[in-house]
């Protein structure tokens, strides 16, 4: 099996492509008490999980809204936020509903003054 490994020096700033094997050796050979077996577990291990995570960022990719571009999208935009704002302070107390309405309400002075 073939892992893409830096290449060692050379200012062409090329890839070279060494198998898994060598890429263990090299990583064995640092003066490190690990083994060749323990760090071609670890690679795997590593390169495992990489490619999980890879996998979870591209299916959750596009699971947004996607808003149409034109002159009135930032207004509904905004429309779209205040309605989700308010559907979600109608669900809290009446005393945490004040407490929310003065805390947005020092937001939009604070944003009146350019801060």
């Amino acid at each position: 099996m073939l892992r893409d490994v830096a290449s060692g020096g050379g200012s062409s700033g090329m890839r070279q492509m060494a198998p898994a094997g060598e890429a263990s050796r090299a990583v064995a050979a640092v003066p490190i008490d690990v083994s060749e077996d323990q760090s071609r577990k670890k690679i795997i291990s590593l390169l495992s999980s990489y490619r999980g995570e890879k996998d979870k960022l591209k299916n959750s990719m596009g699971t947004g809204l996607k808003l149409e571009k034109g002159p009135c999208n930032k207004s509904d935009e905004i429309d779209a936020f205040v309605t989700y704002i308010a559907a979600n302070v109608k669900k809290y107390s009446p005393e945490t509903q004040k407490s929310v309405q003065h805390a947005v309400f020092d937001v939009l002075l604070k944003a009146d003054k350019g801060f």
